[in-house]
């Protein structure tokens, strides 16, 4: 019953729940719950391997690099389904939503979220140190993490060391040099790597070879 009363609001634009900071509004509760960690920064689903938090469970699976959605039509894979049928749209070129105040037309509604941005000039997400707005969340976030790094700021400490880093995910990675984890795993032969890069790197030698 849940179920068909959210897909009843998606289709009739329906959005009774709100975000206090933010004009962002959600047919589902769950979304704003979800919405609200990148204000919070929560990360309630943990790694069982390293320190890694995530806001979503599907970003541990895409971590770990598990994959099991796959598309029948190129070797794209996904740790959800949703992000199949997003993908497939770009086989099909099925653009549902319509912009309307020009022609644009997008896959996702997100996408037309964020371009009518561009006709309004809206930019509701804020620094917290100085004036700048952003348009994106990720823009904002983006500028923070500069702001950091140029002042010097270094939040986060390894607790082993006297290593210090302007970004959570820095201290993340210097953990692994600690521990000699290397959770992320070749396909093709036995090497392993601390950080995903590093396999997108050892991969370009299979390439080669073949």
């Amino acid at each position: 019953m849940d179920n068909c009363v959210a897909d009843m609001r998606i289709h009739s634009g329906d959005r009774p729940f709100t975000c206090q900071k933010y004009d962002y509004r959600a047919a589902q509760k769950i979304s704003i719950t979800r919405h609200i960690r990148n204000h919070s920064g929560e990360r309630p689903f943990t790694c069982q391997k390293c320190d890694y938090r995530a806001a979503e469970d599907f970003y541990n699976a895409i971590h770990w690099g598990e994959r099991p959605f796959t598309c029948q039509k190129c070797d794209y894979r996904a740790a959800q389904k949703i992000s199949i049928t997003r993908h497939m749209r770009n086989h099909s070129g099925d653009r549902p939503l319509t912009c309307p105040k020009c022609y644009y037309r997008a896959a996702r509604k997100i996408s037309i979220t964020r371009h009518m941005r561009n006709h309004s000039g809206e930019r509701p997400f804020t620094c917290q140190k100085c004036d700048y707005r952003a348009a994106e969340d990720f823009y904002n976030a983006s500028h923070e993490r500069q702001l950091r790094i140029y002042s010097g700021d270094r939040p986060f400490t390894c607790q082993k060391c006297d290593y210090r880093a302007a970004q959570k995910i820095s201290i993340t990675r210097h953990m692994r040099n600690h521990s000699g984890d290397r959770p992320f795993t070749c396909q093709q032969c036995d090497y392993r790597a601390a950080q995903k890069i590093s396999i997108t790197r050892h991969m370009r030698v299979h390439a080669k070879s073949n």
